[in-house]
């Protein structure tokens, strides 16, 4: 089985404090434990972008949904020509209570670091572990049991930043300077997270 998965951006790796769980041997001295370590993290980022329909402003159905493929951000541009499309399809304009519009949002990936390069030549890294304890975050001397429920935090996928990047209420230069904006801010050199959101719900 394949733990390695490919992306298209990566920032410095950094050095994270994370508390995990081991469970000991049942019958044995080796109880239940909690260890932390510095864990050296490799952060990955990948854009997701779905076409959204809204009628008065209320939304009413989503179509296809789009992943990068190879280069940070291409989700959008895949998204754009299905977009295009549907406006003409629909007739959609300005002057509407109809929009089709492109959302796209950030999606940031811990992994352990570079594992190879695929036959394609773009860069795998290790994904965290997806058997056994999760890496907890911020947990004080005195222990998970320590800390409210509500509290917990663990290291995983972050989605972030969604936003409206193209609209047929807008014109063609409102368009083109909601993306370019959007994908600077995809591209940035330091990873930063802002309007983090769950995207199961």
């Amino acid at each position: 089985m394949d733990d390695t998965v490919q992306l298209p951006k990566t920032f410095e790796p950094e050095r994270i404090s994370v508390t995990r769980v081991v469970h000991g041997v049942a019958g044995s001295s080796l109880g239940k434990r909690e260890l932390t370590d510095l864990v050296q993290v490799t952060w990955g980022r990948t854009t997701n972008t779905t076409i959204e329909i809204h009628i008065n402003g209320v939304f009413v159905d989503d179509r296809s949904t789009y992943c990068d493929g190879g280069k940070i951000g291409s989700s959008v541009s895949s998204a754009m020509e299905e977009w295009q499309d549907m406006v003409e399809e629909y007739g959609a304009g300005r002057g509407d209570r109809f929009e089709i519009s492109v959302v796209s949002w950030i999606k940031d990936l811990p992994t352990l670091g570079y594992a190879r390069d695929d036959v394609f030549g773009q860069k795998c890294y290790f994904m965290l572990p997806q058997q056994g304890s999760a890496f907890f975050l911020g947990v004080p001397e005195t222990g998970l049991d320590s800390m409210p429920r509500e509290d917990l935090r663990t290291l995983g996928a972050v989605h972030h930043s969604r936003t409206k990047v193209t609209s047929s209420l807008w014109t063609k230069e409102e368009n083109e300077a909601a993306v370019a904006v959007y994908l600077r801010r995809v591209e940035e050199e330091t990873r930063t997270e802002t309007d983090v959101f769950s995207y199961y719900g």
